[in-house]
């Protein structure tokens, strides 16, 4: 049933019994949509400062993943999980492209078959299947205005080793990295249409005051007992209105243009950042989309840092060198950076009531890498997990994975949002299942 449907219902039957069990229609509120949004940073971690001690619920974060402390009850850190990425025989040449190509696909990729004129960027290295996400867009049909929504913080071109979002074989999805596109996209002519402003606010009436005359008309006629019983079936009716109205456009708030910033320029990553966390969290309040993706940089990041006081380049100055103390330490302050971030995100989508909670409890977030450290390794990848605890969603755990492949956790991604038939994913985990633990 509909908000409107729901409401005249209740309220037709309040009229027609003062002793109707109303109250009952707290069960009957629609559920807020389920929503995922896959969140990637590259080079993998400095693992023993990324690893939380203790175990199982009773743990506490980890140096890197302190800036996370706020959201620590609605996280699912996940150790012990590897990418199946060291089938390949030119692995060595090319681990970046055949993590990213994997990350969210799970599938092989084809031959490696050149490199980039003048640099060691392999070229040829492309997922041969699609990444979750896209699979559950096009499964999910929601009708929303946007089917998958796909966002980057300087993703640079359009090669193996800068995408991770594939709608099919060898076909990759570029991110849109300029927020004052996105926005123009998202919101252009979003609250022009007058009749549907109209509708809405219709719909938003409450059904008590448009039969206020009927229903005070019978608490007059009804004894004092009977009255009392109204008075407060009325009351929780007028809260089911409340929690509904938390559901509709009224959070639906399309802010204005983002400040005008080169979206090319490496100092300006940060607030490049801020400003796409901002615009996937309106577009899920508005109901324009309930599948997201926004990657941060590449496998092959080499920028320097500078907001962090870090002049040289990452990838090479950095991740290759990350066992000496002074591109360790650096390196450190970086992945940390990366969890400001991802809190940042979290904080958006927690800021956005829904119901009796947030955004942030009814969507599922997944942080990703392409590699576990700047050694080019696949063993205990890192993955962190937050939200969808309104949707089952075991949260506030550490969670050892074993040594599983991280297929099962495409496969709980899948059953998390509603498609249960999916026990496999990809082509590189002979086994079935989604993760152990993960959801209830």
């Amino acid at each position: 049933m509909n908000r409107r449907d729901l409401l005249k219902a209740a309220t037709g039957a309040l009229l027609a019994s003062p002793l109707v069990p109303l109250l009952d229609a707290y069960g009957q509120v629609p559920s807020m949509p389920k929503r995922l949004l896959l969140f990637f940073t590259p080079h993998g971690t400095i693992y023993d400062q990324w690893k939380p001690g203790g175990s199982d619920t009773n743990f506490t974060l980890s140096p890197i993943l302190q800036p996370l402390a706020a959201h620590k009850s609605k996280l699912v850190v996940i150790d012990g999980l590897r990418i199946n990425g060291e089938y390949h025989p030119n692995c060595a040449l090319a681990p970046h492209p055949i993590g990213m190509s994997t990350l969210w696909t799970g599938a092989r990729v084809n031959d490696i078959e050149t490199v980039v004129a003048g640099g060691n960027v392999p070229v040829g290295v492309w997922s041969t299947g699609p990444s979750i996400d896209q699979v559950i867009a096009n499964r999910l049909n929601a009708g929303t205005t946007y089917r998958s929504l796909e966002l980057g913080v300087q993703t640079s071109i359009s090669q193996a080793a800068f995408r991770t979002i594939y709608s099919g074989a060898r076909t990759a999805l570029n991110p849109q990295t300029d927020p004052r596109a996105v926005y123009a996209s998202l919101f252009a002519g979003l609250n022009a249409d007058a009749a549907r402003l109209e509708k809405i606010r219709f719909e938003k009436q409450s059904m008590i005051d448009v039969n206020k005359a009927e229903v005070d008309a019978l608490i007059r006629r009804a004894g004092a007992h009977d009255r009392s019983k109204l008075e407060a079936h009325l009351t929780a009716l007028r809260d089911l209105e409340r929690q509904l109205a938390q559901n509709t456009v009224g959070a639906c708030q399309r802010g204005s243009m983002p400040a005008a910033l080169d979206s090319g320029a490496v100092a300006n990553r940060p607030e490049l950042f801020d400003q796409q966390a901002s615009l996937v969290a309106a577009a899920f309040a508005c109901d324009l989309t309930r599948v997201a993706s926004l990657q941060f940089s590449n496998g092959h990041d080499n920028v320097p840092y500078p907001w962090l006081g870090y002049q040289g380049a990452h990838h090479d100055n950095l991740s290759h060198d990350e066992g000496s103390p002074g591109p360790r330490a650096t390196r450190i302050q970086i992945c940390t950076w990366y969890a400001q971030k991802f809190a940042v995100l979290l904080d958006k989508l927690a800021a956005v009531r829904e119901g009796s909670g947030t955004m942030l409890d009814n969507t599922l977030v997944v942080w990703g890498t392409e590699v576990a450290t700047g050694a080019h390794n696949f063993d205990n990848v890192p993955f962190v997990v937050a939200g969808g605890g309104a949707k089952g969603v075991r949260s506030g755990r550490l969670l050892n994975a074993g040594g599983a492949f991280h297929h099962r956790l495409l496969v709980s991604i899948a059953q998390f949002m509603g498609l249960p038939d999916i026990t496999r994913f990809g082509d590189l985990d002979a086994g079935t299942g989604g993760l152990p633990g993960l959801l209830t």
